[in-house]
């Protein structure tokens, strides 16, 4: 969900891989969170309901945490991270029951508290404050 750069430059560098699937730029500008997720976000989670094409769901997959990823089909609903070049095979067709709740709103750079926090009782090797 992170965009390293400004959303035109993001959009840019993406494009080809939403306009495939008739999401247009003026679409996505529309959708919520546009701009993605940073490091250090704090994510507000709204729990089960209605969900679009756009929207932030965080769902369980069999990955070691749950994923936070873009809706970019609500027929079956499918997902595709904003950082992501591609789509996972783990994204496509989730079932309602997967999913934990769905993004409503960012706090910027509180979450840095706790990753610095934590940070401190890793092993040195493991060490790192970078994305």
């Amino acid at each position: 969900m992170y965009h390293e750069t400004n959303f035109d430059d993001w959009w840019f560098k993406n494009s080809a891989w939403y306009e495939q699937r008739n999401i247009a730029k003026e679409d996505f500008i529309q959708y919520p969170l546009k701009n993605g997720l940073n490091k250090g976000d704090i994510i507000v989670v709204w729990g089960r309901g209605e969900y679009k094409k756009g929207d932030i769901i965080i769902f369980s997959a069999p990955t070691q945490y749950p994923l936070i990823h873009r809706i970019i089909s609500d027929n079956k609903i499918s997902t595709k991270g904003d950082h992501n070049p591609s789509q996972l095979s783990i994204e496509d067709k989730i079932s309602e029951d997967k999913i934990i709740g769905k993004a409503v709103a960012r706090i910027p750079l509180l979450g840095w508290l706790k990753l610095i926090f934590f940070e401190l009782f890793k092993p040195a090797d493991q060490r790192g404050l970078c994305a």
